[in-house]
Formats: structure tokens, sequence, C-alpha cells
């Protein structure tokens, strides 16, 4: 059997992708080029729609794809298809998502639940989080959306046919109880801790971590615990002033 360089089964699909100055580029072979203009060209792929190569070679299969169609349909030679973005979102890596979260042996059955009904209901219901690239996801944003949770994000259990057997959880437009809200926030921290260290993303930071995300997260409201050693508790016990 004859071996085929990457080169040349690259140029026998008709496209290939690189990198240059920190961005993804697309060579494709034009299926109709101008006249004089040369039959190879290059489109350099947005930021947010390629962050590794792995999306680069997928966004420049859908374009390539629709290309061919475009020219196939009598479309103009020299426009560019709109390719539908392909830079991942909270939305898209979700399931992948639980999914690690449920095959992780050090996570109780009450901690995987949590995750899952903290993203179905109070993450994925915001698409203004949920469907942005991961990349755009700031400060801005998530603070707007903790303060949503704090102020309207209180969900109630209705039930009623297919509803299911504990409800079906229902926005009250009351405001969430302080620990709720950091439990929800807690759990959107550690999807991006995880989406970071599977690769998912090449953000260099936890932007739910961001100095001012935790400063908008409310006090969880609990009393702090003091603790004493058995000598000072006796003591206190037994002092003439204590109460």
């Amino acid at each position: 059997m004859t071996k085929v360089s990457a080169t040349e089964a690259e140029r026998s699909r008709g496209w290939s992708v690189y990198a240059r100055g920190g961005q993804w580029i697309v060579s494709y072979k034009h299926p109709a080029p101008m006249p004089g203009s040369k039959p190879w060209r290059e489109h350099r792929i947005a930021r947010p729609d390629a962050a590794t190569e792995k999306q680069a070679e997928a966004y420049a299969a859908k374009f390539v794809a629709a290309l061919r169609k475009l020219v196939a349909e009598g479309g103009t030679p020299v426009a560019a298809p709109v390719v539908a973005s392909t830079a991942p979102t909270i939305r898209t890596l979700a399931e992948t998502w639980l999914a690690l979260r449920d095959a992780d042996p050090k996570l109780s059955p009450a901690t995987r639940a949590q995750s899952r009904s903290n993203m179905t209901v109070h993450i994925l219901t915001r698409p203004e989080l949920a469907d942005a690239p991961l990349d755009t996801v700031g400060p801005a944003v998530l603070r707007a959306w903790i303060r949503h949770l704090r102020d309207h994000g209180r969900h109630a259990r209705v039930h009623g046919v297919g509803s299911g057997r504990g409800g079906r959880a229902q926005p009250s437009g009351k405001p969430m109880a302080p620990t709720t809200v950091r439990n929800a926030v807690s759990t959107l921290a550690s999807f991006f801790d995880d989406a970071m260290s599977e690769q998912w993303t090449t953000i260099a930071a936890n932007p739910v971590r961001h100095p001012g995300v935790v400063k908008e997260l409310p006090a969880s409201g609990r009393r702090p615990i003091v603790h004493f050693t058995r000598d000072v508790a006796e003591k206190v016990i037994t002092a003439a002033t204590t109460p």
C-alpha cells in the first residue's frame, strides 16, 4: 500500500488548517475560482470559533461544505458562506461535563444530583450565559447572573401532568436563599475548572473566581462556628462572669 503524506491527504479532501499569529486559518481549494485567481485560498477563522486544532478542523469542514453548496446552487464564487459558530459553550458541553461528574467516584450521589439540578435549572435557562462562547463569559455577565439569582431566581415545585414524581421546578420570580445562590455559583465554578483541565477551552483563568464576581456573592447567612479546646471550654463554662 502506498503511504499518503498528510499534505497529500489534505489536498485530496480540498482543505487544511494551520495556525498563524495566534489564530487558525483554513486553506481551501475553491470549487469555482475566478479567472486569474489562485485555486487555493485562505480564510481566517474567528478566535471564538476555533481555540484548538480540533475545533478548527470542525469549522473548516463545515466552511468548505457550505462553500461547495453555495457554488452548486449558483451563488457568487467570491461570496463567503455563513457557518454556524463551533465555539464551545456551556450548553454544548453541559452533558459532557455532567457525565464526567457522574463518573467521578470521589463525588457523592447528592453532589452529582446537585450539579445536574443547578446546571439544568439555574444555568442553562439563561441564554446570555449558556449560549455564549466560553472565552467571552466575563465578570459582567456573571455578576448580572448572580444578581438575577439573588433577586428573582427562586424556583418552586409544581405538580401536575408530566411533571414527574417530584414535580417540575418553575421560576417564581422571588429572591433565592443566599446559600442556594452560592451553591449554584459553585457548580458553575466547578464546570469552568473542569473545562480548563480537560482542555475544552483555552481560557487562562476561571471567570467565576474573578474578585469582582466573588464580591457579588451574597453572604451565606450562617453564623460562624467557634471552636474551643476542652480546657478553654471548661474555663468559659465555670467562669463567674459567664452568663
